[in-house]
């Protein structure tokens, strides 16, 4: 049974398509009533107008509830349907509305599921799966009263279910132990104003005659405060303790913009639970994510240092527990196999821990499963209706959108999402759910009521929570799942910045009674005006008071200047006048004598002026020309570069051929790297689809639908044409067919054909020897191995195909799923790839069949570095490494094996391998020739943080959170030792280095303490105590004799290592200050440590003493480098200056403006000379260290740049950037003309040189 499509036209009538859907596809009442609904362009309110019900009647009928009697599905649902003249689609519809009605009708009952929401306290009888981790936290607890550490931190990444086992488990669990039953409970979140969050929380309880704001004012002045309300309320209530939980502390920082405000709140909750007669106990909750941020606090890090619990994944087993016991709990079925595919789905299926994240997902997808339910059945069909993990939040989100608001409803849900998210940075920190007052999102007071409907609407789906005065989104699994949502995002990420600076300064004008001075002037509210031109529609009351009042000030302010400034002119103009009549007597008799003296001489001097003006005008006037002409060609060239790059280059040139300026050099470096072609070959009428060289380099084929053509490679010049029989016509831009591949000898050509034949041909003949295939559906993709034996085909079918290359003989069949666009044999191994338009991509054993891994897609760019052999290697969010050819861009390798992010590489010292380290827990050794996975070394039970090569790369250490460093031998993988917690005084390792010898290793440990190694037998050697908190980083000088640590306490030591005792402390950086990094100069006499603080120190490795200090000018510091000489350092802040230090004088040399936005990293070139910056504004500079000048502007970065590297020559510097890609530049001037004009394949046309010169011809 097939059903065709109809489309409704604006005019009423109906048109057919050619296209058909088959109705057994539609297993529920609901899915074919939705989908007729959408394909007849009908709301769910205009088919409740149309069919006489409720637009809650219509929402339940989609979800198989409370169904309409036949008669009234036959008289008014399928003619408003426009299904009269289908009378299988009529038959259908009651098919599936009487089986509903039967055994298959929803069953009454509460849904045993929360979907987006977490589990508060209420539902602690359907929260299941975390009963040993509930256990582990109230134990924790438990332990924390006995020896009086009354604070517990409970860290976990997005989607960890933190805030469920803390309120469905925990909370719930001490209340039922009889020593905690009678605690007071108290539950948080910060919001924008942690102290009237906590105020609020408490003031029912301590208020005794003090009003909210005072005591909201005594929180914010009195550290001691909530001690004192939380001893008072234990006090009364005869109570040991009183239990106060923070649930989401990441909003401290994310909404909370006042840090006076934020330090309050720290300070109240740390004093309170470090009160030793006291009876608080303060529990927070923290996304993984913003644990750095809390390092600015030192009471709360030196808390987070020793108690804290960190939760990760379900296990398989508790997952299937919290999928099965609430089921069971209320009497629900679940179909057999249901829970195996939930568990394949969240990849936790074969004793894998759940992707992260994927909690929220499952917890959704599971509810709309119970919504599709049969009787009491959860089914299959149900869950792949609802759209699977990944797919069940955005069809719950986009039904919501599109069929239960009308058009003017979705404005204002597009409005009221965009204001429930806080945008993160675009790279450490994504974007997050944000709380907001109903008074924020009632932009207009005329549809409060239609705000109303659509909050409730979106409340009503789960979308949202709301309480009596807010609402945010449910969780923020719905930003990062939601595409629609995304696309907003992203398309508007740069507006809603400043729309949110506009949000919050208006906030805080009302708060400060709408005092003048928090009013915008200048630049910022002529930006802001220009927005609100176009975007006007956004602005709520207060917003649009506040720029009111911004530009009435402003126009005062213009009044009374323009006032002053016409009284001063009035009374100089008298003041002028007077003087004038004065001064015109005197001087009348005297102008009449000097007018004769200095005529003659006048007239002799003249003419000799004349003629040396005129010499040095004409010359000033062509300097002036080309200086113009320059930078208009300049600006002519990136106008074109989208249009034509090789227009956009040979403009260029001219731009440098006229002046060597800034901005015609800056325009060579953007056009050169989108110039590609060697010259241009009037191929295929309709376009080519697919190119490739012969191995010898001498022949190119282009591919097209139906015939491919082999080329001249070096001339251009056409061989032969190889025809197709295909007669399979393309519709769109669908034109990723006819892949074409010559063999290894380049003896013959295969080509895959769209009617499903691939064949092979004779280059030399252009005769066709062989086909493959029988021409089901369409081939897309084919490839050679590297001996030519084996021939591999991908295409509509979903599946890779490996034949015999001689024979023809098929010899697998590989599924992948999906349209197969591209198949490639490994060039020194049996191994096979192939990638599918669903974004899959495997890699096979060509010889067995076996799949071998998966690989995830690309991401953001996490670290890189230079092999000694000049190319580079990157670390990938997406768990993958690259190695690229760092002169071509080309990607010569991919490492693919971890299987989440990769956070550390390091090569070997003699360059032949890599090591990587991430967050899957494992490290990973790679061969850095042909790029294959040597060795998988697996022990650590959770991220490994580090990994490095010993002095003779014969060994490997690696160093996890875990608690342990281990040592490997780095040839055959063999664990050599354990350096456990269990030997050594701290919970885990976040750094190591080897001494100079090899022969020790250092590990500094997340309590503060650092831990000396023998490297041979594993034995602890010394223990370093001294610091509180994360040592991050660990330096042995030069001899080996010291070693130099960086702590996140604020603090930096030197240790000797003989004595195994501290030599010094540094404690210039004030505290609370996080100390980034530390390192010894070359001769080992001095150490450099930078920090929060916004300054570099420099010390006396010797005597501990300041040497001196370099400040960032108030300025957060991001980038410090050192010169290779040791004379110089460089140092970048927050506002993308660049300062450069005199070491020996101690005197600032220079500032380097020009970053719009921060700089992260700075590099200074081998010989000192030059020093490249990467910069949030998507660029990289490079300067000239003695002059200061600006040498460069390397644009491409489509996103913030992270990274600079010069080449050891100098000549190129290569960029990282958060958009996934290595870019690398070419620094010398002549150089680039010279690849300019190597790579141009033509000259300005005499129509481009009218155009651009202005001119009848070219120059």
């Amino acid at each position: 049974m097939s059903l065709k499509l109809l489309r409704i036209s604006k005019g009423g009538g109906m048109s057919v398509s050619s296209a058909s859907i088959a109705l057994d596809q539609f297993t529920t009442f609901g899915d074919l009533l939705k989908y007729l609904r959408r394909r007849a362009g009908m709301t769910q309110r205009e088919l409740s107008i149309a069919v006489g019900y409720s637009d809650a009647q219509i929402s339940r009928l989609e979800q198989n509830d409370r169904l309409p009697d036949l008669a009234t599905l036959t008289a008014r649902f399928i003619p408003a349907l426009h299904a009269e003249d289908q009378p299988e689609v009529a038959a259908r519809l009651l098919e599936l509305a009487a089986a509903v009605r039967r055994e298959d009708a929803p069953a009454a009952g509460l849904p045993p599921y929360k979907g987006l929401y977490y589990f508060d306290e209420a539902d602690a009888e359907l929260f299941f799966g975390r009963e040993e981790l509930t256990q582990t936290l109230v134990n924790r607890v438990n332990y924390g009263v006995k020896t009086h550490q009354h604070f517990l931190a409970v860290v976990g990444a997005s989607g960890s279910g933190k805030s469920s086992v803390m309120r469905a488990g925990v909370i719930p669990a001490l209340r039922w132990q009889p020593s905690s039953s009678g605690w007071p409970v108290f539950v948080i979140t910060p919001t924008a104003h942690p102290l009237d969050s906590l105020g609020a929380s408490l003031q029912g309880e301590v208020r005794r005659g003090v009003s909210f704001r005072n005591f909201v004012d005594e929180l914010f002045h009195q550290p001691e405060t909530l001690h004192l309300a939380l001893k008072r309320i234990t006090d009364e209530t005869g109570a040991a303790h009183a239990l106060l939980l923070v649930d989401q502390f990441e909003e401290l920082f994310t909404l909370c913009r006042s840090e006076a405000e934020q330090a309050a709140f720290v300070d109240n909750l740390l004093t309170a639970a470090q009160q030793p007669d006291g009876g608080a106990i303060i529990l927070l909750v923290l996304r993984a994510d913003f644990y750095a941020h809390c390092a600015r606090f030192d009471l709360l890090r030196q808390a987070l240092a020793k108690q804290q619990e960190y939760i990760g994944s379900m296990t398989a087993n508790e997952l299937r527990c919290a999928i099965e016991e609430p089921a069971q709990r209320g009497h629900w079925e679940l179909e057999p196999g249901l829970v195996e595919l939930l568990l394949h789905d969240v990849g936790a299926d074969v004793g894998q821990a759940p992707e992260p994240g994927a909690l929220p997902l499952l917890s959704h997808a599971l509810l709309t499963t119970w919504q599709r339910r049969r009787g009491r059945k959860l089914t299959i069909s149900g869950y792949i209706a609802s759209g699977g993990i990944r797919g069940a939040i955005a069809e719950t989100a986009e039904a919501v959108f599109q069929d239960q608001l009308e058009p003017e409803q979705r404005v204002i849900a597009r409005q009221v999402f965009l204001r429930l998210t806080e945008l993160g940075d675009d790279t450490t920190t994504a974007d997050t759910r944000r709380r907001v007052s109903f008074d924020e999102l009632n932009l207009h007071p005329e549809n409060r009521e239609q705000l109303h409907e659509v909050l409730m609407t979106l409340a009503d789906a789960r979308l949202i929570t709301t309480d009596e005065n807010t609402a945010e989104v449910a969780h923020e699994a719905l930003i990062r799942e939601w595409p629609t949502l995304r696309n907003w995002i992203v398309e508007n990420r740069e507006s809603l910045r400043l729309h949110r600076h506009l949000t919050e300064a208006a906030q805080e004008w009302e708060t400060m009674g709408r005092d003048p001075g928090g009013l915008y002037r200048g630049a910022r509210l002529a930006q802001v005006q220009e927005w609100a031109q176009v975007h006007g529609d956004d602005l709520n009351l207060l917003e649009r008071a506040f720029l009111e009042a911004s530009q009435t000030l402003v126009d005062q302010e213009s009044a009374e200047r323009e006032a002053q400034r016409q009284n001063a002119l009035e009374a100089a103009q008298k003041l002028a006048e007077t003087e004038r009549a004065r001064a015109e007597e005197q001087s009348q008799s005297n102008r009449r004598l000097r007018q004769r003296a200095v005529s003659l001489t006048v007239a002799f001097i003249f003419v000799g002026v004349l003629a040396l003006l005129a010499i040095v005008f004409g010359q000033r006037a062509v300097q002036a020309e080309n200086l113009a002409v320059s930078r208009e060609l300049a600006a002519a060239s990136g106008n074109q570069l989208q249009i034509d790059p090789e227009r956009s280059v040979l403009l260029a040139l001219q731009a440098l051929d006229k002046r060597d300026t800034l901005e015609a050099r800056n325009a060579l470096h953007r056009a050169l790297p989108e110039l590609h072609s060697i010259f241009t070959m009037p191929a295929h009428a309709r376009g080519a689809v697919d190119v490739a060289f012969s191995p010898d380099g001498k022949i190119l084929a282009t591919g097209w639908v139906t015939q491919t053509i082999l080329w001249d490679a070096h001339n251009g010049e056409k061989l032969f044409t190889l025809a197709s029989q295909s007669v399979y016509t393309t519709t769109g831009y669908d034109l990723r067919v006819g892949q074409i591949s010559f063999s290894p000898d380049g003896k013959y050509l295969a080509v895959a054909n769209m009617d499903g034949v691939s064949k092979i041909w004779e280059v030399n003949t252009s005769t066709e020897i062989s086909s493959l295939g029988e021409g089901v559906l369409p081939t897309k993709a084919i490839a050679y191995n590297s001996d030519g034996r084996l021939l591999a085909t991908g295409g509509d079918e979903g599946l890779v195909k490996i034949w015999d290359a001689n024979s023809g003989e098929e010899i697998f069949t590989l599924p992948l799923g999906g349209v197969i666009h591209a198949v490639a044999f490994s060039p020194n191994e049996p191994r096979l790839a192939a990638a599918s338009e669903d974004g899959s991509v495997k890699v096979w054993d060509a010889t067995t069949g076996e799949e071998l891994l998966s690989l995830p897609r690309l991401s953001g760019i996490w670290d890189f570095a230079f092999l000694s052999d000049g190319r580079l290697v990157t670390a990938g969010q997406d768990g993958v490494t690259r190695v690229w050819d760092s002169v071509t861009g080309q990607e010569l390798l991919t490492l693919a094996g971890h299987k989440s992010t990769v956070v550390g590489v390091a090569g070997s010292p003699d360059g032949t391998r890599i090591a990587t380290s991430g967050y899957d827990e494992t490290i990973r050794i790679w061969d850095a020739i042909p790029g294959h996975e040597v060795l998988t070394l697996a022990g650590h039970q959770d991220v490994a943080w580090d990994v490095r090569y010993s002095p003779d790369g014969k060994r490997l250490a690696s160093a996890s959170v875990d608690g342990t460093a281990k040592l490997w031998d780095a040839d055959s993988g063999e664990l050599l030792l354990t350096l456990s917690k269990g030997t050594a005084p701290t919970d885990g390792f976040t750094g190591l280095a080897f001494n100079p010898s090899g022969d020790e290793i250092a590990t500094g440990g997340m309590d503060g303490t650092i831990t000396l190694w023998n490297s041979q037998s594993g034995e602890v050697i010394t223990s370093l105590t001294g610091h509180t908190f994360w040592v991050v980083g660990l330096a042995f000088s030069p001899d080996g004799t010291r070693l130099a640590s960086a702590s996140w306490d604020g603090t930096a030591k030197i240790w000797d290592l003989a004595a195994g005792t501290e030599i010094t402390t540094f404690t210039g950086h004030l505290a609370p200050v996080l100390i980034t990094g530390i390192a010894f100069s070359a001769d080992g006499k001095r150490v450099f440590t930078g920090g929060d603080d916004d300054f570099v120190r420099m010390w006396d490795a010797e005597t501990g003493q300041e040497l001196a200090s370099f400040s960032g000018d108030g300025k957060d510091i991001y980038g410090v480098a050192l010169s290779p000489n040791g004379n110089v350092l460089a140092m970048s802040n927050q506002d993308g200056d660049i300062i450069l230090w005199d070491l020996n004088s101690g005197e600032k040399l220079r500032t380097l403006s020009g970053h719009a936005g921060l700089v992260l990293r700075l590099e200074f070139s081998k010989d000192g000379s030059r020093i490249a910056s990467a910069g949030f504004d998507r660029l990289a500079k490079v300067w000239d260290v003695n002059t200061g000048e600006e040498i460069a502007s390397l644009y491409g970065n489509t996103s913030n740049v992270f990274g600079v590297s010069f080449r050891p020559d100098g000549n190129q510097l290569a960029t990282a950037g958060a958009d996934g890609t290595i870019r690398t530049y070419t620094l010398q001037v002549d150089d680039l003309i010279t690849l300019a004009r190597a790579r141009v394949t033509r000259l300005l046309t005499e129509d481009e040189c009218r155009v651009f010169f202005h001119s009848n011809g070219c120059p």
